[in-house]
């Protein structure tokens, strides 16, 4: 095994998504116990939790690239979450606080300031325009689950009235909700 991401426990229960049941309180003793049973390399976390910044500090003094994530927390939270040694965030515009002009969140904070992002450009999860933003403002963005991106059945389809995208088994529809898998 060359590295772990961890993603996960330590995210809000108001973001599981697919982490069902899965939110956690950080406890440095516990985090400590993971990164000795395991190469982890990458940590996802969320600052909004009390307790979570001193953690953030503790993995990053240890080597560790802390990623914000699963995450309610605002533009100020990551802010200083970065300044306590975060450096990224996990597949970015989802699962987290979005961007508004009077609120910019999460994602805003990461378009500002982050050095790092993961991001699902498959363009069920992500819209071109918010890769474009991202492409020019994170220097180091990776493809999250390239896999999807990949598939050869990614194409765009016409129903009556309605665009939609057919992409890794789902559908948006052109509103940008996703929209039920067809028949």
């Amino acid at each position: 095994m060359l590295a772990v991401h961890l993603e996960g426990p330590y995210i809000n229960p108001g973001k599981l998504v697919a982490h069902r049941d899965a939110a956690a309180v950080a406890v440095r003793d516990e985090v400590l116990k993971y990164l000795e049973l395991a190469p982890i390399r990458v940590v996802t976390i969320v600052p909004e939790i009390s307790g979570h910044l001193k953690i953030i500090l503790e993995m990053a003094s240890r080597g560790v690239r802390v990623q914000l994530g699963h995450s309610i927390g605002t533009y100020d939270d990551a802010v200083n979450a970065l300044k306590h040694g975060a450096r990224g965030f996990t597949h970015l515009f989802n699962a987290m606080s979005p961007l508004h002009h009077r609120d910019p969140g999460m994602v805003g904070a990461a378009l500002a300031h982050a050095e790092y992002a993961e991001l699902v450009p498959d363009l069920l999860h992500v819209h071109p325009g918010a890769i474009r933003a991202a492409i020019r403002a994170i220097p180091r963005l990776y493809v999250r689950d390239g896999q999807h991106i990949c598939r050869r059945h990614a194409r765009r389809r016409i129903s009556p009235g309605q665009r939609a995208l057919h992409q890794m088994h789902g559908r948006r529809a052109s509103r940008g909700r996703h929209a039920p898998a067809a028949p």
